[in-house]
């Protein structure tokens, strides 16, 4: 891992493992690729933004079978065009996500509601 990819790692974990302390329910994926995306059309359509978006990351993250994104949230449009490439390119990241907060439109799985995407 180079100098550079290492300082963003350890940047991400360090904001993460404040806001953990802050925060319990925060938490963070393991670096990997992201195994698929999903988009949903009856669950959080903004005209002229976007919809709901579910992703599945490598790897177990405690508390959350994967991740989601509102097209209400701040930086949707930056976060999804960052998911986009990664899938694309085949990129690692780490997702990180509140519990607290599940995906609606899942009666099965913890989807919990992205805080930061982090490629490396």
């Amino acid at each position: 891992m180079d100098s550079k990819r290492f300082l963003r790692l350890g940047t991400f974990l360090v904001a993460l493992g404040l806001l953990s302390v802050a925060r319990a329910t925060l938490v963070g994926s393991p670096v990997g690729h992201v195994v698929s995306i999903s988009s949903y059309a009856q669950y959080g359509g903004v005209p002229g933004v976007g919809t709901d978006v579910i992703f599945l990351m490598e790897g177990t993250t405690p508390g959350c079978d994967g991740f989601w994104l509102s097209p209400n949230d701040p930086g949707y449009k930056q976060t999804l065009a960052v998911l986009l490439m990664l899938k694309a390119t085949g990129g690692q990241a780490i997702a990180g996500g509140y519990t607290e907060a599940p995906w609606p439109g899942s009666s099965t799985g913890n989807f919990c509601r992205v805080f930061g995407l982090t490629a490396q």
